[in-house]
């Protein structure tokens, strides 16, 4: 199977290289360049205490607009069954790569910013598994 999205990782990076824009707004800044939700669509970023990073507030307000938009086209999904899935595989790809010493310390989610691209590449491969 052919990427849609071969470069969004690369695009995340070049955005957190030069220090301008957070992890979150790295996020959402791909989401517009890829066409995910229209530009200027989530304005502002909803944060919530029950998740634990700026990063998955962005992934999850990406999501939402996704979703929106995509559901006049196609049957009706369950947001939050999709979000479980994405919170699931974060956090299967945060034990694997987060080491023992700092996995204690969940609320901190210390790499939020160095994982902003591998959390948009997760989300990207839940929201195409739907049609």
């Amino acid at each position: 199977m052919a990427m849609q999205y071969p470069n969004a990782r690369l695009f995340i990076h070049s955005l957190l290289s030069d220090h301008r824009v957070s992890g979150s707004e790295a996020i959402v800044q791909c989401a517009y360049e890829y066409g995910l939700v229209p530009a200027g669509s989530i304005k502002p970023l909803v944060e919530s205490d029950k998740l634990p990073c700026q990063c998955m507030a962005a992934l999850k307000n990406v999501l939402i607009k996704y979703l929106d938009a995509k559901q006049p086209q196609s049957p009706i999904y369950d947001l939050e069954e999709i979000w479980t899935a994405v919170e699931r595989d974060v956090e299967a790809y945060r034990e694997r790569s987060t080491p023992l010493r700092q996995r204690d310390h969940p609320a901190h989610f210390p790499e939020c910013k160095k994982l902003a691209p591998a959390l948009f590449d997760i989300l990207l491969q839940q929201i195409h598994r739907y049609p």
